[in-house]
């Protein structure tokens, strides 16, 4: 429906909008507490401080990312109940197939339990 992906847009403006208009003045007030207005490029300390902007930080949010993300899975039949759904969708327009989401759902609870590849 049209009115969950304008939903998607806007929680992704939500989320991405701050961060992009905070970032720079982030940056800027961590590279202003170096009390040398006069460091240069080969200033060890102002290379450490760059090197945990530019490389850390990122990491850290890429972790956090994968952290979360790694409790949800699109696998097996939770994967092939998705794609009916769509594939049903796309036949009969854009609208969802009837009693699709007539019941509602639990996140994750409904989901099915992550393979971990370990055979019992």
């Amino acid at each position: 429906p049209k009115s969950l992906s304008a939903m998607v847009m806007g929680s992704n403006a939500l989320l991405t909008k701050p961060g992009e208009s905070l970032a720079p003045m982030l940056g800027w007030a961590l590279l202003n507490l170096n009390p040398d207005s006069q460091a240069t490029a080969r200033d060890p300390k102002l290379q450490s401080l760059l090197f945990h902007c530019l490389v850390i930080g990122p990491l850290v949010v890429v972790s956090i990312q994968l952290l979360l993300w790694s409790r949800f899975t699109l696998r097996g039949d939770y994967l092939q109940r998705i794609k009916d759904m769509v594939t049903a969708r796309d036949l009969e327009g854009s609208a969802p197939p009837s009693g699709a989401f007539a019941e509602p759902v639990s996140w994750p609870a409904q989901m099915p339990a992550r393979e971990t590849g370990k055979q019992s």
